[in-house]
């Protein structure tokens, strides 16, 4: 119940909030544009570019909505995340999921990132994959750039699997602009607040921003993980309006007698700041 209750008030959330735009080429806070990442890449801190000024509203942190004398409101803490986000005019987001066999067998790592601009009508969303295993590695990477042109949304797409490139089109797609934007806010964020019990753990500073750590270290009763999940560790950085900076979980799981860690981490950035590039590589998708 908890669970579907927070997936619908989400939802409700996202479906309210104000529009926005879409993700990939990063910014540096010179203002140039950092390459794609490859799958190579280890993500690592760097200094916030965001417009909004870094002031602590809020001494007390008990006096945050999401914080409550019986511990963190999770469901409230996203909605307040997801609506914040949608208010602005852009924003960065970047995710890596990292599933290894403990054993050495095998590893499989997903990064995700995405740009997002409604001011300019531009997204794009960059996917990089590699799948390890004793005796191979495979590499996919794919881009998504869609731009809203005289009302007009197009999605271009380039796929590279093991080297070999596809361009291709979509046309109004079924997930329009104002859909993606407000969408991708929120739900990469859901299974961590379905899952873990989270509590205050102090304030703390990130690249000059003062920030609200929360951690946990055991799931939900009514959590979907099974019996043979163990080893949970939770954390997510919040700043005063509810932004969730950065978030990571991680725990161990058996499958098939295979011990495997799973690792995941998320965060927000360039909040009213991010500018999204065309890929050099749009013309040949527009053939």
């Amino acid at each position: 119940m908890r669970r579907t209750l927070l997936v619908v008030a989400l939802a409700a959330a996202l479906l309210v909030a104000g529009c926005s735009g879409s993700e990939t080429a990063t910014q540096t806070t010179e203002g140039t544009t950092q390459p794609e990442p490859s799958v190579t890449e280890t993500p690592t801190d760097s200094p916030s570019n965001d417009s909004s000024p870094n002031v602590d509203l809020v001494e007390n942190p008990q006096e945050f909505s999401w914080l409550t004398d019986g511990g963190v409101n999770e469901t409230g803490l996203f909605i307040t995340h997801a609506r914040t986000v949608n208010n602005e005019s852009s924003y960065t987001t970047r995710a890596t999921n990292r599933r290894e066999a403990l054993d050495g067998d095998g590893e499989t790592v997903t990064r995700y990132r995405l740009q997002a601009s409604a001011d300019q009508g531009r997204a794009k969303i960059v996917v990089n994959r590699s799948v390890r295993t004793d005796s191979q590695t495979s590499v996919d990477n794919t881009t998504e750039y869609r731009e809203l042109v005289d009302g007009s949304d197009t999605v271009y797409i380039r796929t590279a699997v093991d080297g070999n490139v596809e361009y291709g089109t979509e046309s109004e797609p079924a997930r329009n602009f104002s859909t993606l934007y407000r969408q991708s806010t929120g739900f990469d964020l859901t299974f961590l607040a379905m899952q873990f019990e989270f509590t205050y753990d102090r304030q703390t500073e990130r690249n000059g921003r003062t920030l609200y750590r929360l951690t946990s270290d055991s799931v939900t009763a009514d959590s979907d993980l099974d019996d043979s999940v163990s080893n949970f560790s939770a954390m997510v950085l919040v700043d005063r309006r509810g932004v969730v900076r950065s978030l990571e979980y991680s725990f161990d799981s058996t499958t098939d007698d295979t011990p495997f860690r799973t690792t995941y981490t998320f965060e927000t950035t360039g909040l009213g700041s991010t500018t999204v590039e065309r890929p050099g590589w749009l013309e040949q998708a527009r053939q």
